[in-house]
């Protein structure tokens, strides 16, 4: 419900994300609808390789007990 509190949280996922080898980082960008029932938004976007073992990664995810990460996984046919 903060939003100097989920903006740091998303820089700080991002400064911790981009450290990371075949995973390119985009964001942190405020959704396009940025509060929804009183509560912040905001996007990150992650890039990655097939082969890369994303599940690895979201599973380490910390977040604070008031906020809740929400994850979309888009498949791109080439």
């Amino acid at each position: 419900k903060n939003q100097k509190s989920i903006i740091n949280s998303a820089a700080r996922l991002v400064s911790e994300l981009s450290y990371i080898n075949n995973l390119q980082v985009f964001g942190p960008i405020p959704a396009p609808i940025q509060k929804i029932s009183g509560m912040y938004r905001w996007r990150i976007l992650l890039r990655y390789n097939r082969d890369f073992a994303i599940q690895n990664v979201l599973s380490s995810i910390k977040t604070k007990q008031n906020m809740k990460i929400k994850i979309d996984i888009w498949t791109i046919q080439r």
